[in-house]
């Protein structure tokens, strides 16, 4: 008889554990979906700024956007030799107009820079997160990448050939 006390004790004890539990997993879980099923009202996105030819335009004394298309390459200010290029999007995880996501998403964008009368290539990756490196420093240059378009879109697919990566070039 006292073990079956005990046994029933220990028994409540687990249900009322588990109820705990799971009750507070399902208001995680409620809480946590409620901000994946609301939709962002959509937002214009601002058109690219229309330098597709990738010759640097000014935005300051020591200061040049570039915008290249993938696959497109352009002289880099004050080393006009050397060529910078938009190699590929590495990966593009930002978080699509009309979608609420936990966190804004990163879009990795890789380039390259070939030195000119050599075969060195330097390899750059710059993301669209601030929580990873958005510029690198190539010689007396800083390269940051401002923008990359087009920005996704809720149930759409980029193609690779359509993104475009605006970038600001300055001296140090």
């Amino acid at each position: 008889m006292f073990s079956e006390v005990i046994g029933e004790n220990v028994k409540r004890v687990i249900i009322v554990r588990l109820i705990a539990v799971f009750g507070l997993f399902g208001v995680l879980l409620l809480f946590g979906l409620d901000g994946c099923a609301k939709e962002k009202p959509a937002t214009k996105t601002p058109a690219s700024s229309g330098n597709t030819d990738a010759t640097p335009s000014p935005a300051g004394p020591d200061s040049h956007l570039v915008v290249l298309k993938q696959g497109q390459s352009s002289g880099l200010p004050a080393h006009p030799d050397d060529a910078l290029s938009f190699v590929s999007v590495l990966q593009d995880s930002r978080c699509p107009i009309g979608v609420q996501c936990v966190w804004e998403g990163d879009g990795t964008v890789v380039l390259a820079v070939l030195t000119a009368g050599t075969s060195d290539t330097t390899r750059i990756e710059l993301h669209t997160s601030s929580k990873f490196a958005t510029q690198t420093t190539y010689k007396d240059l800083n390269i940051r990448l401002q923008k990359l378009d087009p920005y996704p879109q809720k149930d759409s697919k980029i193609a690779p050939a359509d993104y475009v990566a605006t970038l600001a070039i300055t001296r140090q």
